[in-house]
């Protein structure tokens, strides 16, 4: 497959942009967000995902990529296989649509099928596309640890490289074994050749009354058809047996019904004098009991005239007196600890004086904080250690010299600031000098002077001057003379802080919560509280006399509606009195219609008569309504007919069990000729991976500037790699980064040579050469130009120098 144009209208970033692909090398350059990966992106969604993805796929994959604003990407890439030109259009968003076709032809537009043509035109699964012809940066370095993670692409290599040995007469063994396995798979999946039985999860997921919905191997299929049609035998002989007997029990009811319809018609003119008797009887009880009604009504409405005003009465003094009763519970109540709470505000108060004592003692300080007590120190340390320093070389001025003369000898000394003095010295006899800054001695032979510390002590007296000028502005601050008043000071006014912050510290927790001018009032409040009787005492007046007000209001509640259903009802008392002497008059008359009635023989039990009447009616109706139904069943059996006879679905059996028997002795055929064709290729001698191991030596060889061999030792990928120069192996996971990039550019370029093999295929890179050094580069450059002489290549790159170094077409993105 060679790309010839890609067409986003929009996708992620961009809006409407076109590419134009050559063969040969292409070179995509820009700057980091420029749109180099959502060309990548775009091509790798258009090659290998379908626009009929599920809600979950469809907000992981695609959701990021609809612009902001947009509901909608749409893909269009032109490419060629074998010299024919295809369109493919994919739309993801509002309308999930895929459409692809040969240019001047029709389209197909079912998203699968594009998916399935797609990688048939690619000849390439989707892990291949994803992990080897498109290449990230990051993938070539880790391209072993992707490879041996990804066993659809070791797999898929692995069976090239094996089939290319072992092709034998046109036919290779591995997809021999491939087409057998798959025809082993379609009669046995899902199917116990062994047991003879389905496959049957946990769930009972694959059993005959739960079958699979997919995954149904040939075998299976014929046995749940087989277990289906031995249903629909049982079914069609459970319909026979049924039929008949519904056809007996029909015959059996309509017998008795005839038997029963007779008797009512002989009965039915007694029955008819019986039951207007019973009516006449039902009249004149509903007569007596309306007269008995309307007595009790008259009774409470009178009772509900005479006490409800009362009630109403008793209510309204009860609700005042509870009024009173409970403001009295309530002070009580607030009684409760009152003491503790007034001895509590007393402490308060307490607490507020010491508190304000303290901020008054605070305030009359002057603020003496450490940190200025510390500035002062500052200067007051150099003050001492200089003064102390200037009296001790003071002192060491002052010294006494012993002069012991070994022979006569005529001296000079001179004391310092004095004029020099002859003096004769006589052996023996020692000279004491009292000196005070220094002296000089001088006679024949030698000359001494003793000089004094002069320069030292001026520098000291000027430095001490300048301290103690600073000291006494510092001071002046404070209006204090010296340091330890200060310090004085400083004591105090951090003793009067701490006790301030002490006192207030336990005001504040004392009034946590509330304010002071609260407490103050709940005090003033508790001790004005009235005297009252016992909480308990009080407590349980209450309740009665709740109890009683709601008692009462219900009772007059019940009145009121009482009343207003008698006032709806009746109207006024007299009318009910007019009622009542209706009721006498129709009761009169009742009587008379039931003496107009035939007279019934002496001793005619008429309940016994009636109660068999009934009974025979009775089953008369049931047997009718039973006779009905099973009329009913009878229809919707012969609507449920089966179609076949159970001769007709045995012979079906038959068959399929004859079926069945047939396709689990060709899967024991294939089993066996599988076995078989194991032992042929374990058997192959030959290195499957020589000539894949040289091509990648050769490409690793190139890259790395004749430094490097790789061995895979009939793996996919390899372990270690040879230094030509030293012969020392390298393990692959302690390589650098530049020399595993190396590696894996070279892994990949060998893997795809098989993979493209016979066909004008592509490669994508990013930044292939980013890891590399100057070198590594220019082979980088050179064997990718010279894999662009036979294949399309892309080249994603950020650097300009690496597109230089590159050339092809430039596809410029800046």
């Amino acid at each position: 497959m060679r790309l010839i144009q890609l067409h986003l209208h929009p996708f992620a970033g961009t809006v409407d942009k076109t590419y134009h692909f050559q063969e040969g090398l292409n070179v995509i350059y820009g700057h980091n967000e420029a749109g180099k990966s959502t060309i990548v992106k775009a091509l790798l969604m258009a090659l290998t995902t379908t626009t009929a993805l599920t809600k979950p796929e469809f907000k992981n994959q695609v959701s990021s990529l609809i612009p902001i604003g947009g509901d909608s990407i749409n893909i269009d890439l032109n490419f060629e296989v074998e010299g024919v030109e295809y369109i493919l259009k994919k739309s993801w968003g509002v309308n999930n649509v895929s459409s692809l076709s040969i240019v001047g032809k029709a389209a197909i537009n079912n998203a699968e099928k594009v998916q399935e043509e797609l990688f048939r035109l690619l000849n390439l699964n989707k892990a291949t596309v994803r992990d080897v012809i498109f290449t990230t940066q990051a993938k070539i370095a880790s391209t072993i640890e992707g490879v041996n993670n990804d066993a659809e692409i070791k797999n898929s290599l692995d069976q090239i490289l094996r089939g290319a040995i072992l092709n034998t007469g046109g036919v290779v063994p591995e997809t021999l074994r491939s087409q057998l396995e798959q025809e082993y798979d379609n009669l046995t999946q899902n199917w116990k050749l062994d047991e003879d039985m389905p496959v049957v999860k946990t769930n009972n997921k694959g059993a005959y009354e739960n079958k699979w919905a997919n995954g149904v191997g040939e075998i299976l299929k014929i046995a749940y058809a087989l277990y289906d049609k031995q249903k629909e035998l049982e079914k069609r002989l459970q319909y026979d047996q049924n039929y008949t007997l519904n056809a007996n029990e029909i015959n059996e009811y309509r017998f008795n019904i005839n038997n029963d319809q007779q008797y009512i018609s002989t009965n039915a003119p007694l029955v008819e004098s019986l039951v207007k008797r019973k009516d006449i009887n039902t009249e004149i009880k509903n007569i007596q009991e309306s007269k008995e009604k309307l007595r009790e009504v008259h009774t409470s409405w009178n009772n509900i005239i005479a006490n409800l005003p009362v009630l109403s009465a008793a209510i309204k003094s009860d609700e005042e007196q509870f009024i009173k009763l409970k403001q009295e519970l309530d002070s009580a109540r607030l009684s409760i600890g009152a003491s503790v709470k007034i001895a509590k505000f007393e402490n308060i108060v307490k607490s507020k004086s010491q508190k304000e004592k303290s901020q008054a003692i605070l305030n009359e300080l002057k603020i003496v904080a450490d940190q200025d007590l510390a500035s002062v120190k500052l200067i007051q340390d150099p003050l001492t250690e200089a003064t102390t320093t200037l009296n001790g070389l003071l002192a060491a001025q002052k010294f006494e010299v012993n002069l012991f003369p070994k022979k006569d000898i005529e001296v000079e000394i001179q004391h310092s600031g004095d004029t020099a003095q002859k003096n004769n010295l006589t052996a023996g006899s020692p000279l004491v000098l009292n000196v005070n800054q220094g002296f000089v001695f001088t006679s024949a032979e030698i000359t001494i002077e003793v000089k004094s510390l002069t320069d030292q002590i001026n520098i000291l007296n000027a430095r001490i001057i300048e301290l103690k000028n600073q000291l006494e502005d510092a001071l002046a601050k404070y209006e204090v003379s010296d340091y330890d008043t200060l310090s004085s000071l400083n004591q105090q006014y951090n003793k009067a802080n701490t006790d301030f912050r002490f006192d207030k510290n336990n005001f504040d927790n004392a009034i946590a919560g509330t304010t002071y001018e609260e407490l103050e009032q709940e005090a003033i409040e508790l001790q004005n509280l009235p005297k009252t009787r016992e909480v308990n005492e009080l407590e349980e007046l209450y309740d009665k006399l709740n109890i009683k007000i709601n008692t009462n209001k219900n009772a007059a509640a019940a009145f009121k509606v009482d009343k207003e259903r008698f006032e709806l009802e009746y109207g006024s008392l007299d009318k009910i009195d007019d009622l009542r002497l209706g009721l006498i008059q129709e009761e009169r008359d009742a009587q008379s219609k039931l003496s107009n009635l035939p007279a019934i023989g002496e001793g005619f039990d008429i309940e016994l008569f009636r109660t068999e009447y009934l009974v025979v009616k009775s089953r008369l109706d049931a047997n009718k309504s039973r006779c009905q139904i099973l009329e009913i069943e009878r229809a919707k059996l012969e609507g449920s007919q089966p179609e076949a006879l159970s001769a007709e679905l045995q012979d079906e059996i038959d068959l399929l069990q004859r079926q069945k028997t047939q396709k689990v002795e060709e899967a024991k055929a294939i089993n066996k000729v599988l076995n078989k064709l194991d032992e042929i290729l374990n058997r192959a001698p030959v290195n499957p991976y020589q000539a894949y191991e040289e091509n990648l030596s050769q490409y690793l060889n190139t890259l790395s500037g004749g430094k490097y061999m790789a061995n895979t030792e009939g793996l996919t990928t390899p372990s270690l790699i040879r230094n030509t120069q030293t012969n020392l192996a390298l393990p692959v996971e302690l390589l650098s980064q530049g020399t595993a990039g190396v590696l894996g550019l070279s892994l990949r370029l060998a893997m795809a040579d098989y993979y493209l093999e016979g066909q004008n295929g592509f490669l994508a890179f990013d930044d292939p050469m980013v890891d590399f050094d100057e070198q590594r580069q220019q082979y980088a450059a050179q064997c990718l130009q010279q894999y662009a002489g036979e294949k399309q290549v892309f080249i994603f790159t950020c650097h300009q120098a690496h597109a230089n170094q590159l050339g092809g077409n430039l596809i410029n993105l800046n």
